[in-house]
Formats: C-alpha cells, structure tokens, sequence
C-alpha cells in the first residue's frame, strides 16, 4: 500500500489482524530506492505474514529479491521474527543498534531472565509473582513467535551513533531513540519528511508510550520523544497504527499526548508513594493506579514499576521490605 511517493506500508492487520490472538506483530514499512529496496522492521513469520508481505511487495510493483538493506527499529520479536525470510534473499545488511543486540540473540527464557535480574535488584520477585511473569512469555510466544535463531553476527551494520544512510533517491538518518528497549531506534526520511518510529508512540491507543517491559526506561522516554518532537514531520509511520498520520499539526499533537500521558503517570506514582507517608506503600499497590483510557491490560501493571525503578536508582525513594518510602 502506497502511502506517498516511493513510501510503502504493509499494515499488521492484513489480511487478518490474527488467528485466536496468534499472529499480533507490527506495521512493514519499504521504502523504494530504485534498484534497491529498503525494509524497516520485519514483522512476524507465523499465519505466513512475510509471505503475504512478500506477494503484496509484488502487487505494487516491486520486487523482494532487491531489498539490500534492513533497518531494525528495536529487537522484540514482532518486529525481527520474519528475519530469516528475508534475510535469506539477497543477504540483505541489517541495521540495529548496538545497545539491542544483547535482546536479538535471546530466546523467549533469557528474555524473561533478563526483565526479572532487573527486578532482583529492588525486591522480592514473589511481590510481583513468578506467575504472571511466566503469563508475559507465554502470551508473546503464543502471539508473536519466538526470537529468530540467529546471533548478534547476523546483524551486519550494528551501531552506536547517529548517522545517514545515503540511498539513490532518498537518505535515511538513524537515531537513537531509547525507552521502550535501551536501543531502540527510529528512522528519519527527511526528503519526504517521514519517520519511521517503532515503537515510541502508540497511535492506536490514545498515543501512549511504551512501557510495557521490565527493560523500559521512562526517563530515556522523555528525551526521545523530545527528539521525535523536534524533527520536521508530515508522516508518521509508527508500528502498531492502524493509520498513518499525516500533517505537522497532527503528528504534533500525538507527540505531544505522549509526552503528556508519560508525565502524568510519572506524578501519579510519585504522588501515590509520598502519600502513604511513614508506612510507605506496598510494591503491590502500584498496580491498576494510572488512567484507563490509555493504559491498559499489562501496561497497568508494568509501568508503575518500570517508573518506580528509576526513581529508586535516581535515589528519589528507597525500598525496604518491598515497600517503598521517601528518605
């Protein structure tokens, strides 16, 4: 599907948004380069989506053996699972930021270990429960695949610093973007001023950012969408929109609600720990306490947490006994 000019979007409800929950992975975008093409993001493999990515690349003209370059916007599997499909073409060069690679060659067990080692340092992994941790792996594996087969060598372009791409028709500049995964990464083309942005914004609830890992950073949050906010946007490509936003004034109001959801839910947590005064508050209480509007499901119970981390590690709040109190 054209969205403008040489800019492709193959959206992740096509044809069917998923099978029994099987199947929810992100937005394909491509970008034409002339001789070659240019992929961000991968998607899914499983209920043959790449596949279907594949015969629709055909369908508008263009032809999957020239894609010559993969840009990766982060490591979790409904962005990376197809891979191997398209890796297998023409050996494409993979672009990720170095700062996810350590995530790429996880299996859904390390994934899970490497959220709970950050819980370990502030309290008792019981006070969240093992349970619904082992619920978390069990439902991405079931709805997204699990993590391609592939070490951290398949990635052919890791890197660190920000820089431009040149292609034929178009250049394309990487930026470090972290929050949502400490490498996380969006993709500028500022000759269509189009942005390819994973997973910073959730268009398709309420703008929302993405805290819904262990592994999320607020605070790295905060400067990221700054930076989304800065550039000069007509297009927004985000992974999980069922739309593509068009026009500076709107893509500015959805930076903008995400930077308003983020802030509040940072005063929501500090507010609720400093008004349970001397007692402090059980780890426990933080669950369920930001708005429903935007924040739903699992985000209700990892955000808070992810929030109050980082004030520990900021040393805003000490934890004691799994409650949480002001020095």
């Amino acid at each position: 599907m054209k969205v403008i000019v040489d800019l492709y979007w193959y959206p992740k409800f096509e044809p069917v948004s998923h099978i029994l929950g099987r199947g929810l992975g992100g937005n394909v975008f491509v970008l034409n380069q002339g001789d070659q093409i240019w992929l961000f993001d991968v998607g899914l493999s499983i209920i043959n989506r790449s596949n279907y990515v594949k015969k629709s690349m055909e369908k508008d003209g263009l032809d999957p053996q020239k894609i010559s370059k993969i840009f990766l916007t982060h490591a979790h599997p409904d962005h990376i699972n197809a891979i191997s499909d398209f890796k297998d073409g023409g050996g494409p060069d993979i672009y990720l930021h170095h700062d996810d690679l350590d995530l790429f060659e996880m299996d859904r067990h390390e994934w899970l270990k490497d959220q709970v080692r950050r819980i370990e340092k502030y309290w008792s992994v019981k006070s969240i429960t093992k349970i619904f941790s082992r619920l978390i792996t069990f439902f991405t594996w079931w709805t997204m695949g699990k993590y391609p087969a592939l070490d951290r060598d398949a990635v052919s372009h890791p890197w660190h610093k920000d820089q431009t791409i040149k292609g034929d028709r178009y250049n394309v500049q990487l930026i470090h973007t972290p929050g949502h995964t400490a490498g996380h990464a969006a993709y500028y083309i500022p000759e269509i001023k189009a942005v390819v942005s994973g997973d910073t914004i959730n268009p398709r609830f309420a703008n929302k950012p993405a805290l819904n890992t262990f592994n999320a950073f607020s605070d790295k949050y905060e400067k990221t969408i700054g930076l989304i906010q800065n550039l000069d946007l007509e297009i927004l490509c985000a992974a999980h929109g069922e739309k593509i936003p068009t026009g500076k004034e709107h893509i500015q109001r959805i930076v903008s609600d995400a930077q308003n959801y983020l802030s509040n839910a940072k005063k929501i947590v500090y507010e609720k720990i400093e008004n349970s005064g001397n007692e402090g508050l059980p780890i426990r209480k933080l669950r369920n306490i930001l708005p429903s509007d935007a924040w739903t499901g699992v985000d209700q119970k990892i955000t808070p947490l992810v929030i109050a981390m980082e004030f520990i590690e900021k040393r805003t709040i000490y934890v004691q006994n799994n409650r949480l109190f002001f020095p």
